[in-house]
């Protein structure tokens, strides 16, 4: 094929792949898979040689087609197109000396995914891995969010893996990188580090470390109601009633009962009557009343107080029931 010719299809490809996202973009998935064949079709008389024009667009095609396949629950279509694109980014490092690690990080990264989707976790954690050295080589502010997302997702991995304690570590370097980039104003962070401070928390809570548990499970509630007082924001209010949630069982597990009990009312006077937190109300307050009465008083919640609290529910309960 002569230079022109070959220039002219490069970038032809380039531009399907721009529609391809756009439509994705505005959820039309189909219309963008569509537009990925045909850039694959027009890639195939290029050969395979090491062009990095070449690499470029073909990772850009597989990358690509390999999200929309993760995105549909194509796993394995994802993974044979994520390690395509891995290898095409790979290659082009090679060729121009010069690897754009920003992408190569989020190849890394999209393969993980797939990875762990099909349940390869110890390949899922490698990949992972890799991504992360991408990343680091980068400035906060230049890659800290997809750093941030990789210590996300390497803690969901580690806890896959049934290795907790390596989990917590992950979530707590997240934790001080998302801080890092919140005290830089970086977006998006405050949404990514308040749903990694819950799944850290629950990931205490699950190796019986009750006080951190608390301590950052109360940070994510505080930074989800910040977020909603701001913005009223969907995404916050239900981080926000996750981890109120997550704080009843919190509570209750450590004996502090008033705290229990705080955090399932505020959960009830945002949602009003719902009936998965009223079943909550009613274990509770059922399962608090097998104490004894010392333990409920050092919980800060007498016997008469949690008995008053249970009719409170019953009552709520038998309303919604006539409704």
């Amino acid at each position: 094929m002569d230079p022109e010719t070959r220039k002219k299809r490069l970038s032809t490809v380039r531009q399907l792949v721009e529609h391809a996202s756009k439509m994705a973009q505005s959820g039309d998935m189909v219309g963008a898979e569509r537009r990925l064949e045909e850039a694959m079709v027009a890639l195939q008389p290029l050969g395979d040689d090491e062009d990095p024009e070449r690499l470029e667009v073909a990772a850009s095609v597989h990358e690509g087609k390999g999200q929309i396949a993760l995105g549909g629950g194509q796993h394995d279509d994802a993974y044979l197109h994520l390690t395509q694109a891995v290898r095409a980014r790979t290659r082009h490092g090679r060729a121009t000396g010069e690897p754009r690690l920003l992408h190569l990080g989020i190849a890394h990264l999209n393969l993980s995914s797939a990875c762990s989707q099909l349940g390869r976790h110890e390949e899922a954690l490698a990949e992972n891995r890799r991504a992360l050295e991408a990343f680091d080589a980068f400035s906060p502010a230049a890659g800290g969010f997809m750093r941030l997302a990789a210590l996300q997702a390497q803690g969901m991995i580690l806890t896959r893996l049934k290795r907790p304690d390596d989990a917590i570590a992950a979530y707590e370097r997240a934790i001080a990188v998302g801080e890092e980039l919140q005290s830089e104003d970086v977006a998006d962070v405050p949404e990514l580090l308040c749903q990694i401070r819950i799944s850290a928390a629950v990931t205490c809570h699950e190796q019986g470390r009750d006080a951190q548990a608390r301590a950052i499970g109360a940070q994510a509630v505080d930074e989800a109601w910040d977020r909603f007082e701001v913005t009223g924001a969907d995404r916050a209010a239900h981080q926000y009633l996750t981890a109120q949630m997550n704080m009843v069982t919190f509570c209750e597990r450590s004996g502090e009962f008033a705290g229990a009990e705080d955090a399932l009312f505020k959960v009830l006077k945002l949602v009003g009557p719902q009936p998965e937190v009223l079943a909550r109300g009613r274990q509770l307050y059922r399962a608090l009343l097998t104490r004894d009465d010392a333990e409920l008083i050092a919980g800060n919640l007498p016997r008469d107080e949690v008995e008053e609290s249970l009719a409170e529910i019953e009552a709520m309960v038998a309303q919604a029931t006539q409704a």
